[in-house]
């Protein structure tokens, strides 16, 4: 968590032309970020993984790096029946989020400033276009901070 928390993906503008080139540029970039987090030899557990079958090497890989939780927009592919056994969960990101900022609030919002800092944008932008994915989240800091009108919503960035 404090590994994930001190890092950010740089994201491309220019959308890849496939779903195929959009999961190699992700899965480059994370490499490329979090080097030390690729899990080895998880292959031999892909048989018993009982989730989605697209997504058992996600559930695979938790259970070989012994991952308590899978943060994922995709929930409905990782039921607790598959997860239970394992003794991992699997949770939404913006409910990752919303614990996150639940347990440390200042953390929170200095990882979002130092966001909209290296981005050179305004700090309300940000958390604009963090509404599109995890409208809650982006609503609750902008509440928080006293933002007039409120939370933001899925409109253009």
């Amino acid at each position: 968590m404090a590994f994930a928390a001190r890092c950010r993906l740089p994201i491309s503008l220019e959308k890849p032309k496939s779903d195929r080139l959009l999961a190699d540029y992700w899965r480059e970039e994370v490499t490329r970020t979090f080097p030390s987090a690729s899990v080895r030899g998880w292959e031999a557990l892909l048989p018993a993984m009982t989730n989605h079958e697209k997504d058992r090497h996600v559930l695979a890989a938790a259970v070989q790096a012994k991952a308590t939780l899978i943060v994922t927009f995709n929930l409905v592919d990782f039921p607790r029946a598959a997860l239970g056994p394992h003794g991992i969960e699997a949770v939404h990101p913006e409910d990752y989020l919303l614990t996150l900022l639940g347990i440390n609030p200042a953390v929170v919002f200095a990882k979002i400033a130092a966001i909209a800092r290296d981005d050179r944008a305004e700090l309300q932008d940000v958390l604009i276009r963090l509404g599109r994915s995890v409208p809650r989240f982006a609503g609750k800091i902008l509440d928080d901070m006293g933002a007039p009108g409120g939370r933001p919503g899925p409109g253009p960035v």
